[in-house]
């Protein structure tokens, strides 16, 4: 059977609470439906109850017979800047990557869920990483409510793919902002180049713009040098970004799964 022909579900899903979005069948799909739930213990390190959360929404709303697809938030996912190696096959820069992840985690990371970004000739790495069992824990409930799961991959990931669509060659900044969590990733010729993540209790503006300035200051670049393209998952005011010279543009798109 054709994907098109299938009910189509695409859920973010982070410490904070999960977003959820319905788009019917067809070549042109359209929204029928979305929600966004809060959990009840925003500040927990545990992914079970966003993951629990996430089925009993579904469940709720009788969604069934549809492709799945969850875009993880927050610390759901880690990121890591791994430099370019001359001559290193995929096989053993996934076997660096989880080095790395361990040197930086701990045991916990050895048996993380990896993937790697594109590998582009002289220029760093990006790899992601999850919880191999949250990842079970999501197929197994796919399973129950009867529905397939086409895709699990970090906001990161998801949110650079929409970037591209609007401005493929970008250099500046992506900044993804959610509940108590931010990723502030730069780019250069529509390569990701740094990723920077941090929690955070302090106004998000305030956050963000602090985040960005130490990054620009890290690159040696001046504060407020080039695009910053923001996807916000709560509501954000730029005033302050934009007093301080940062060029703001919304990032359009919802982050799709």
């Amino acid at each position: 059977m054709s994907p098109w022909w299938r009910e189509e579900i695409s859920a973010r899903i982070a410490p904070g609470g999960i977003t959820l979005l319905r788009n019917s069948r067809g070549p042109r799909r359209r929204v029928l439906d979305r929600q966004s739930v809060t959990t009840s213990t925003p500040d927990s390190t545990a992914w079970q109850p966003v993951v629990e959360l996430l089925g009993a929404q579904i469940d709720a709303r009788k969604w069934r017979n549809a492709d799945l697809g969850v875009v993880l938030g927050g610390h759901l996912a880690r990121y890591l800047v791994l430099p370019w190696i001359e001559k290193l096959r995929d096989a053993d820069a996934l076997v660096f990557a989880r080095q790395s992840f361990v040197d930086v985690h701990g045991k916990a990371a050895e048996d993380w869920a990896i993937c790697l970004g594109r590998a582009v000739r002289g220029l760093p790495r990006i790899a992601a990483a999850a919880d191999r069992k949250m990842i079970e824990a999501l197929h197994s409930q796919a399973r129950v409510l009867r529905l397939k799961l086409r895709s699990v991959r970090p906001v990161l990931d998801a949110a650079a793919e929409d970037l591209a669509r609007v401005d493929a060659r970008m250099t500046g900044w992506l900044a993804i902002v959610e509940s108590g969590n931010s990723c502030v990733a730069r780019f250069r010729g529509g390569e990701c180049m740094t990723v920077r993540t941090a929690r955070f209790a302090e106004p998000a503006e305030q956050h963000l713009l602090a985040q960005l300035e130490q990054d620009a200051m890290c690159a040696g670049l001046d504060s407020g040098t080039g695009k910053l393209y923001v996807y916000a998952a709560l509501p954000l005011d730029d005033t302050t970004l934009r007093q301080h010279g940062w060029k703001v543009l919304p990032l359009p798109g919802w982050c799709r799964a």
